[in-house]
């Protein structure tokens, strides 16, 4: 009940700031106002036409929730306020003191500084780090300028460890706008090292957890890509040439590693690139377009990738593929996003008589259905292996899904197979002015033909937690996912979608 009293009363209607590129509606002029008279008298003051109402209009509603304690209740609300406010209490006490200091301060806005080092905006230094709860868990940092050489030249570096002392780093590079077509060029390269990477038979049904064995992969890549801007506002071609190179042997642990490979059918052809060096030459064509109108914080627009690839690979066989990502956001309603200060205090002081009060009828309305945000992601992606049964492809060739939408409830490549088809329903509403509730559903499904969403390959899985963001850019998600595989926690900065 208190939840669903929480997720209701989290905006309020008078505005103390207004969130950028939202719907603003035209400001109406403030008209000082008499002591007020019976109604319907009105009185000319100057310039000014004052008109007096009757009281009740100035009610949020002509409907109100009057809450009067009642004896039985005041017995049922016994526990709440004498054994379970107290406790929360205890746990919430220093998030009242932290948000009533950041409220007073505007630290959030000052904070951008340290992302900002040198008051340049086009320059950023911020942290990065995926926190869920596997060995995989990295923190570290990114760094970017954006106008590196000159004006639009983009570089950005930036590395991780992970708490299995793996590690990443990755630097690119990419020119401003140039010649006839106002094409760019691009040019990056990364290394990274995991000891420990689990490698899961995709024949095995989803809700079995049992990872048949892990490998230690050490991999250098390198990319080139050539981007043009398209005929239509937002569309963008992309070429791309990469050369990876995978060096992949036993798991750091003893134990972890592979007892019996034959006796996996999915492997009964070959290793799968799991044992031995592999070179990969990958051509790709991406396709986007994009109508998205913040990076941030979108409200409604959204965006199209597609991307074929074809791999030329030594020490595997050959493979070809294509990938589709599709987002869209709705802005449910048409008012602006606003917040007043003070909004969280019957939150933070746990008080039900002050949360029920919030909640009269034209309130209420508004906050189901004013102000939130509706986003549909889906993705499918295909892959054929051209060489077939005599040249089986890379295990780290195949798509995978886990870790993100449309399957945030399992692990990273828990779902791996020549066919990918999943999408994700999301449902975003305004807490704070820095802070945004998500609540998701999603469905997906791995597969060697197109469509086999039998039982053991489909993957369902639901969740919820907080966006934390500014008026300008995305900070991090903090986010609690369920599937067949068990719960996942994740806290991370990478953006969704």
């Amino acid at each position: 009940m208190w939840t669903i009293l929480l997720i209701l009363g989290m905006t309020a209607t008078d505005p103390d700031s207004v969130f950028p590129d939202w719907r603003i509606l035209p400001a109406s002029p403030v008209v000082p106002k008499k002591p007020l008279t019976p109604y319907p008298s009105a009185a000319s003051d100057g310039e000014w036409i004052v008109v007096t109402e009757h009281l009740a209009f100035h009610r949020d509603s002509l409907l109100s929730v009057d809450v009067v304690p009642h004896p039985l209740l005041t017995a049922l609300m016994w526990p709440i306020d004498h054994a379970v406010r107290p406790s929360v209490g205890l746990v919430i006490q220093p998030m009242r003191a932290a948000i009533r200091y950041v409220e007073a301060t505007d630290l959030v806005d000052r904070g951008q500084n340290f992302v900002h080092p040198t008051g340049r905006e086009s320059l950023m230094l911020y942290p990065t780090a995926v926190l869920d709860g596997t060995i995989g868990s990295r923190w570290g940092a990114t760094f970017v300028d954006r106008d590196f050489f000159c004006p639009g030249w983009r570089l950005q570096a930036g590395g991780a460890l992970t708490v299995a002392a793996d590690g990443s780093v990755n630097a690119s590079s990419q020119t401003p706008p140039f010649g006839p077509f106002a094409q760019r060029i691009r040019v990056g390269g990364s290394y990274s090292l995991n000891q420990e990477a689990a490698v899961r038979d995709p024949d095995t049904p989803v809700w079995d957890t049992k990872v048949q064995g892990a490998t230690s992969e050490r991999r250098i890549i390198g990319e080139t890509s050539l981007s043009t801007p398209g005929p239509i506002k937002g569309l963008w071609w992309d070429l791309a040439g990469q050369y990876a190179y995978r060096n992949i042997s036993a798991p750091r642990r003893f134990d972890a590693d592979f007892r019996n490979l034959s006796s996996i059918s999915w492997f009964a052809n070959g290793t799968r690139g799991i044992r031995g060096d592999e070179e990969d030459r990958t051509a790709t064509l991406t396709t986007e377009w994009s109508d998205q109108e913040n990076q941030g914080a979108p409200t409604f627009g959204g965006h199209i990738t597609s991307r074929m690839w074809y791999t030329f690979a030594e020490g595997g066989g050959d493979v070809a593929g294509f990938d589709v990502n599709a987002t869209r956001y709705f802005l449910l309603g048409s008012e602006r996003y606003v917040y007043k200060k003070g909004d969280l205090e019957p939150y933070l002081d746990l008080d039900p008589v002050k949360i029920i009060k919030m909640l009269d009828p034209a309130t209420l309305r508004q906050r189901l259905i004013q102000r939130k945000i509706l986003v549909f992601y889906a993705r499918l992606a295909r892959m054929w292996e051209t060489e077939g049964s005599k040249h089986p492809a890379s295990y780290f060739l195949f798509p995978s899904l886990g870790g993100d939408a449309p399957a945030r409830g399992y692990p990273g490549r828990y779902l791996v197979g020549n066919s990918l088809i999943g999408g994700a329903v999301e449902y975003r509403w305004p807490i704070w002015k820095y802070i945004d509730g998500a609540s998701f559903a999603e469905l997906a499904w791995a597969a060697p033909n197109w469509w086999e969403p039998t039982p053991s390959r489909l993957a369902p899985g639901i969740g919820g937690g907080v966006r934390v963001r500014t008026t300008s850019m995305f900070l991090f998600r903090v986010q609690v996912a369920f599937g067949l595989a068990g719960p996942q926690f994740i806290v991370t900065t990478d953006a969704e979608f």
